[in-house]
């Protein structure tokens, strides 16, 4: 018997190139004198996860595809976004993830966080166990650390794009950390 392959999947808005290099330098700026804590997720991995899938077959991929790809767009079409000051999960003076918040566009995404998890719970996958809140993920702190002065150091900034597409995005594990290969993108 043949075991399908499985791969570990979710669903993401990518920052296209102009906004990683942007957001990329006003980091770059900022942290000059002190780096970013952590281990830094590169610019060309960020995005903002709207779902986290798991582990899926070739099938399961197949049928949450189409779930998606209904005629009726998701969320109602095109939106913009933009990213605006620096965060910390679970808070700055504790934290384990440093991330760059969502201004524009965030009830946007969370409204196509739950429609694309409506749709997914009706094919039978389960729903995440955590609410969604829009971010980008800069960096992974471990141990946990008191980013304080780093979230209050970086001044407001404007990264916008408009966002067209959600894209599946197959993390694959390796020795370095994940990469985030897109597999597919589901038109808005």
């Amino acid at each position: 018997m043949v075991v399908a392959p499985v791969k570990r999947l979710f669903l993401a808005v990518m920052l296209p190139l102009a906004q990683q290099h942007a957001l990329a330098a006003r980091l770059d700026a900022s942290f000059s004198d002190a780096p970013m804590p952590g281990r830094k997720v590169r610019p060309d991995q960020w995005h903002i996860t709207l779902r986290f899938v798991g582990e899926v077959t070739p099938y399961q991929q197949d049928r949450l595809l189409f779930a998606l790809s209904e005629p009726d767009k998701l969320n109602g079409g095109a939106f913009s976004v933009s990213l605006d000051g620096l965060g910390a999960f679970p808070e700055p003076r504790l934290a384990s993830v440093l991330w760059a918040g969502v201004d524009a566009g965030s009830s946007e995404l969370t409204a196509l966080s739950g429609e694309i998890t409506h749709r997914l719970e009706d094919i039978g996958l389960a729903p995440e166990d955590r609410p969604f809140v829009a971010h980008v993920t800069l960096s992974h702190l471990r141990p946990r650390l008191d980013v304080w002065g780093w979230v209050e150091k970086v001044p407001a900034f404007q990264v916008r794009w408009t966002a067209n597409h959600v894209a599946l995005v197959e993390s694959v594990l390796e020795a370095t950390g994940p990469r985030y290969v897109v597999v597919d993108e589901i038109s808005l």
